[in-house]
């Protein structure tokens, strides 16, 4: 086993290994005083070709022995450091939830939000095996994580092109904003167009689309994450509703807030009746030119706007085609009529198909993937209760967004009789090369403990924090550490069957504290 690095080489000598059909551990335990050994190169000889055999851990091929300086070499080393991360990055692509990881997370995408496990299965086989046949075609390469085979295994699976599934409620999606505001653009022709009642040319003839801070008005948009988990998590379900009861994942739903509701009906209603512009919470900025917004189908005050006129004179026939354009021809026949009536008496052509284009993009089917089916009952209302005379006192939650190192902002200070502190340092990583991520002493705030039963006389707060020290000292603030999140009372022996959400798990946590 060689190792070392450049110019210094240390060798062991060989070591031979049997291994066993099953799990395995190879252990190599190094003498007092002696140096490595590390591995640079692992080769296992005399394995039957037929017996597929693995590490449950990737390789590990950086040494721990830092180097010195430029001149005397330790055992780190750019080769070694290339080998370990090609060897994770393997041992991540090959694990056996990739394949339906990635299925789940590319169906939602593409409006599957509730895959069924036969459909989810079936991608995955596709995606390990690089192979897909449908009818008499066949799709892939044939190599593991061949995604022309997942594609073709979500695309043309019967779940999704079956017309009858659409009337499943548990199927299909609600549909992303962005994709709202782009889907009414492109089949509506929009064209950027500078108008011509201009007094002089314009300084600029054309103009890239401009949605000015489009995923604060609607609440969501392209390149502007909130987080690293982006807009929507994959098992979010929805905080009220029939999907409740069912636990049945809405992604979408994350972002569906009455301020981004009618941000996005807003600005919709702005882009049919003037144009791209500012004009009553549109989605862009004012061109500069064109004074007032007015409904009048000339667009004065607009970067361009929607082109598309139907082929048909009949208002019926024009609510059609805008029907299938705009809802994929999904829109119920109750909805069209109510739509025809309502516009047709708009007195110009022009005005009526930007009345039908707007009802049209309230409707069910043009905000959703599936068919709407009309329960025939009126909508509930809420009863008001009655004052009540009993004294009243709030818990007022904030809710901070983001990421926080609890461990950073609260941490153990003066412990005894068992050293507390020094377990945390030893925990964050301190050792003799190394200080670690843990909270040295001179950043902390110490604030007294008030709770005898455990052995820390007092915690440090960061010192970035001076504010939670004062509410503390004058008794306005408390801590709750390591409470995790409690659905009904558990022991340390039970809490993992009795706890319906996975406690250490920063996507489920999120939403769990939100609810509870």
């Amino acid at each position: 086993l060689p190792t070392g690095s450049k110019s210094t080489w240390r060798y062991s000598e060989a070591l031979e290994v049997d291994l066993f059909n099953g799990p395995n551990k190879i252990r190599v335990q190094i003498s007092a005083g002696k140096e490595g050994p590390n591995f640079d190169h692992l080769r296992i000889e005399g394995m039957p070709t037929s017996l597929a055999a693995s590490f449950r851990n990737p390789p590990h091929f950086m040494s721990l022995i830092p180097d010195i300086d430029s001149v005397e070499f330790g055992e780190q080393d750019l080769r070694d450091a290339q080998y370990e991360t090609e060897a994770i990055i393997d041992h991540y692509f090959y694990q056996d939830n990739v394949a339906p990881f990635l299925c789940i997370r590319i169906m939602q995408r593409f409006s599957f939000s509730n895959p069924s496990p036969r459909y989810v299965a079936n991608c995955a086989k596709a995606f390990r095996s690089g192979l897909y046949s449908s009818g008499l075609e066949t799709f892939g390469s044939g190599e593991y994580g061949s995604l022309e085979a997942m594609a073709a295994s979500i695309f043309l699976d019967d779940e999704a092109i079956e017309e009858a599934i659409l009337r499943d409620p548990s199927h299909g999606s609600i549909r992303e904003p962005i994709l709202k505001v782009t889907h009414l653009m492109r089949s509506m022709d929009y064209q950027t167009f500078i108008p011509a009642t201009l007094d002089d040319n314009p300084l600029q003839a054309t103009y890239h689309v401009k949605l000015w801070e489009i995923d604060r008005k609607i609440g969501h948009g392209p390149f502007e994450f909130p987080s690293v988990f982006s807009y929507f998590l994959p098992e979010y379900i929805a905080d009220g509703g029939p999907t409740l009861p069912s636990r049945l994942v809405s992604p979408e739903s994350m972002v569906v807030t009455m301020p981004n509701v009618l941000g996005l009906l807003n600005g919709m209603f702005s882009l049919i009746k003037y144009g791209l512009s500012d004009c009553n919470s549109g989605f862009s900025l004012d061109p500069g030119y064109g004074g007032e917004c007015i409904e009048n189908g000339m667009y004065e005050r607009s970067f361009g706007h929607l082109f598309y006129q139907p082929n048909s004179t009949d208002i019926t026939e024009q609510a059609t085609e805008l029907a299938l354009l705009l809802t994929a021809g999904r829109l119920s026949t109750d909805s069209h009529d109510m739509i025809v009536n309502a516009c047709s008496s708009v007195p110009d052509q022009a005005g009526r198909v930007r009345c039908m284009q707007q009802l049209i993009v309230t409707t069910g089917e043009f905000h959703t993937t599936n068919f709407v089916i009309n329960s025939g009952k009126d909508r509930s209302t809420d009863t008001i209760d009655v004052e009540s005379t009993e004294s009243y006192k709030a818990i007022v939650y904030l809710y901070l967004d983001g990421g926080l190192d609890s461990y950073n902002m609260l941490a153990p200070h003066t412990c005894s009789p068992i050293d507390v502190y020094d377990r945390y340092r030893t925990t964050r990583g301190k050792s003799g090369i190394s200080e670690g991520i843990g909270l040295p002493l001179a950043l902390m705030l110490e604030i007294e403990a008030n709770n005898p039963s455990q052995p820390c006389a007092s915690f440090g707060i960061h010192t970035k924090l001076p504010i939670l020290k004062q509410l503390y000292d004058d008794g306005r603030l408390n801590f709750f550490a390591n409470a995790g999140l409690l659905a009904k009372p558990v022991a340390v022996t039970t809490f993992k069957g009795e706890t319906p959400v996975q406690l250490f798990a920063h996507n489920d946590m999120a939403p769990e504290t939100k609810q509870n």
